[in-house]
């Protein structure tokens, strides 16, 4: 689960390595966020080629979490980190490529469509 605080890593092509969460945008008053939720991030970590990017905030969306989910049919997930996407607008990544895994839920949503490629 991800809460205020939290570091992630980014699993997009955008220069960021680490961000900092500290906003969660839920209509309930839950500490908590899942896979698929929005996040307001602030970067922490970028490579030197890009020192534009330093102390920047942005709005993402959690792909991976080391939290063990269990879907309805009993079977669970979990991955060794959390990460996320970097995003202009509610849909709109600011990069188009994606490097690693998505769950199916963020494919049912369509979110994956707006990218060019999913490596």
């Amino acid at each position: 689960m991800i809460q205020k605080t939290t570091i992630l890593n980014t699993s997009d092509i955008t220069g960021v390595l680490k961000v900092n969460c500290f906003h969660l945008y839920q209509k309930k008053k839950t500490k908590f966020t899942g896979f698929g939720s929005f996040i307001k991030v602030s970067t922490r970590e970028v490579m030197f080629k890009y020192k534009k990017l330093r102390k920047r905030k942005f709005k993402s969306i959690v792909i991976l979490l080391k939290y063990r989910y269990v879907k309805p049919d009993g079977s669970s997930i979990f991955f060794k980190k959390n990460t996320c996407i970097l995003l202009k607008r509610r849909v709109i990544a600011v990069s188009k490529l994606v490097t690693g895994c998505c769950i199916y839920n963020l494919k049912r949503k369509k979110f994956l469509t707006s990218f060019v490629k999913v490596i």
